[in-house]
């Protein structure tokens, strides 16, 4: 615009003259310009308002202003260095905490907003009862079924043990996507030092093993529309199953090439304390010498991407330890399998009076590695307001010694041996007396210790619950002969009852303090058992009927079974306020009381265990579906699907995933559908369960 002004100030005759043809042109030769050109450029002189005779005219004035801004700009300097001395490091940790509030805010305010951005839901959505949560499975705690992929769908509890373990794991996208990228796997560990090995793995590497674990955790869940997708169904909690093995290195921000494997390690992974000397049973003597067992530390940094990610949804988050070091359980969820478990066998409770000798390796490290987890959100809640605030509750150990009480305490199987017998006594009479006596007092005792723990930290105070899951099979038939399965039922649940809520004397009694208070169970201590109709034989369902209590086609038989069967919640709830009674809450008005707070946190409308034999139809999950989130709603028990999506789950989908099953009944506008490919590369594969 520059260049044409003075054009535009000519008449037209002077434009005629200076036209490009004309040697006067602009950036042609100025010396040349006619006459018509230099009366123009003399009337533009006259008529500026700046030019260099009026400068010079005026240079008494100019001084004057001249001084002026020298003047102002020496006043900005010294202000300036004034205010940044004032400005202290506390009042910048003030702005920015003030930030993170105000995000923190927004991002609840917009959530409802954000939610409706995406048009997730179909018009059944209003038909269909929700749970309070989902669980993300098979995230950052990896279970074998999960990743079965389309032929190799077939038993959730993946039979076998030791050497004569199926596998039926093939993949885990999107770096390992079938036969092509990597073996067939048990569990997360023995997937993670085969993706190392150049043998099992084409490429394989420490690096490799590293970039397989790391593509997995970003893809599987996505942060943003899957959290949206949950919260626009009017789910407030999602439940996130993780290992007990964490970094503060992140894999996503650097480079593993530049690293040896030796650093690697000690950044992205952890030794199980209990497997030394590798995998394998206790009694294999084998020649070849075996390597550490090592898990795939899971970024903390991701897990606070989660946190924010739920604030920023308008739900929270609950951060489930699934698992430990040495494994608690016996199944494929434990991730030592298909070894034996050596949590409780080895020291990893810390019970001083087992004998175990001082300095053990490992000993201890279940409460150890809790301090950790609390103090990491404690210091997470002063460093970033916005992710604590979408944490929830803690749940520091899944299904513990879950079958334990399948075994005998002399049987050379039995993976909980029971606690010595002067400190199960005193533990059962500072209870009140009223425990039955087994080597679940084991389990009982840690998770004692474990709540003092929670109870002296700043996290009760700051909102954060702790859920302590309890699960039945710890304890051994404890109905008379004869009786029947819900009838042991509802006395294991008065067993738990009693536990929870004891009747002893207020205060300590042979050092035991009780389990918990009226406040603490209405406020910050959760009581969660789980529950699945899949392995009970009362509750089951079977495409023909056998083995079973109904046949999935007689809905009349079906109806009668699962109206029975969806009871638990209200037997759960009656056994616990039988126990606890009203627990009234200071925080409340004093005429105002609540019942102790329930959680069902794991359940799922399958079955039957095995997928071939279950009720696939939509009927049947719908009834059994419903009636369970109904019943337990009722009762004021919170159920939490399991599990959000297994998307290379094969037949597994349909029951198991809440995704595939809300997209079923017309709520979900898409299915849990795979992106890659997930096989073994074998359609008959030898080495699928019978």
């Amino acid at each position: 615009m520059y260049t044409k002004l003075p054009v535009m100030m000519m008449n037209k005759n002077d434009y005629t003259e200076i036209s490009e043809d004309h040697p006067g042109a602009y950036g042609k030769g100025q010396e040349s310009v006619g006459t018509s050109a230099n009366l123009a450029r003399e009337r533009r002189n006259r008529n500026r308002f700046w030019d260099a005779g009026s400068f010079f005219r005026s240079w008494s004035l100019m001084k004057v202003v001249m001084l002026a801004m020298v003047v102002l700009l020496l006043a900005i300097i010294v202000f300036q260095g004034v205010e940044e001395h004032s400005y202290s490091e506390h009042e910048w940790l003030e702005e920015q905490e003030e930030a993170q509030v105000r995000e923190y805010k927004a991002a609840l305010s917009n959530a409802e907003t954000s939610a409706k951005r995406r048009s997730f839901v179909h018009r059944e959505a209003g038909k269909i009862p929700m749970p309070s949560g989902v669980n993300l499975g098979s995230w950052l705690s990896l279970e074998d079924y999960f990743f079965a992929g389309p032929h190799n769908a077939i038993e959730v509890a993946t039979p076998g043990q030791g050497a004569g373990a199926k596998k039926v794991a093939a993949c885990l996208p999107p770096l390992h996507v079938g036969s092509s990228t990597g073996p067939k796997w048990h569990s997360e560990t023995d997937l993670f030092r085969s993706l190392m090995d150049p043998i099992a793995t084409k490429g394989g590497s420490v690096a490799h093993a590293i970039r397989v674990f790391a593509a997995h955790r970003t893809a599987f869940v996505d942060l943003e529309t899957d959290l949206e997708r949950v919260a626009s169904l009017g789910i407030t909690t999602v439940r996130v199953p993780m290992s007990w093995c964490w970094t503060d290195s992140d894999p996503r921000t650097t480079d593993l090439s530049s690293l040896t494997d030796e650093e690697l390690l000690e950044r992205f992974a952890c030794e199980d304390p209990f497997f030394q000397n590798g995998a394998g049973s206790d009694g294999d003597s084998g020649s070849q010498p075996k390597l550490p067992m090592l898990w795939p530390a899971i970024p903390k940094a991701l897990v606070e991407d989660l946190l924010r990610a739920c604030a920023r949804a308008g739900i929270k988050a609950s951060l489930d330890v699934h698992t430990l070091p040495g494994g608690t359980s016996i199944g494929t969820f434990s991730g030592v399998w298909p070894n034996w478990p050596r949590f409780w066998t080895h020291g990893g409770d810390g019970v001083e009076e087992d004998g175990h000798p001082a300095g053990t390796r490992g000993f201890g490290v279940g409460h150890e590695l809790f301090r950790t987890l609390v103090a990491w959100m404690e210091d997470l809640s002063v460093r970033d307001p916005l992710a604590f605030s979408g944490l929830r509750g803690i749940s520091p150990m899944n299904e513990p010694a879950h079958l334990a009480g399948n075994f005998g305490e002399s049987d050379p199987d039995n993976f909980l041996p029971p606690l010595p017998p002067g400190l199960a006594a005193g533990f059962r009479e500072g209870l009140g007396g009223g425990l039955p006596d087994g080597s679940h007092l084991r389990v009982l005792y840690w998770f004692h210790r474990t709540i003092t723990i929670f109870r002296e930290s700043r996290l009760p105070a700051l909102g954060v619950e702790l859920q302590a899951n309890i699960i039945e099979s710890i304890f051994p038939w404890l109905a008379p002969d004869g009786a029947s399965e819900l009838e042991d039922g509802m006395l294991k649940l008065g067993a738990i009852a009693e536990w929870w809520c004891p009747e002893g004397p207020k205060g300590k009694k042979n050092g035991v303090t009780a389990t918990t208070t009226a406040e603490e169970r209405s406020t910050w201590a959760v009581l969660d058992i789980h529950h699945y109709h899949a392995w009970s034989s009362v509750c089951s369902g079977t495409v023909d009927g056998q083995d079973s209590a109904y046949a999935c086609s007689d809905a009349d038989r079906r109806g009668e079974v699962l109206g029975e069967c969806t009871r638990f919640a209200g037997v759960y709830r009656e056994a616990i306020d039988k126990q606890c009674g009203a627990a009234r809450s200071r925080s409340k008005p004093a005429a105002s009381s609540a019942t102790a707070r329930l959680m069902s946190a794991e359940f799922s409308a399958a079955s039957h265990h095995s997928v071939r034999r279950a009720c696939n139809d939509l009927g049947s999950l719908r009834d059994s579906y419903a009636r369970q989130v109904t019943a337990a709603e009722a009762a004021g028990v919170e159920l939490f699907y399991w599990s959000y999506q297994m998307p290379y789950g094969g037949a597994f989908r349909r029951a198991w995933s809440f995704r595939e099953l809300m997209y079923g009944l017309g709520v979900l506008d898409r299915p849990d559908a795979p992106l890659f490919d997930c096989d073994s590369g074998l359609a008959y594969d030898p080495d699928l369960p019978p």
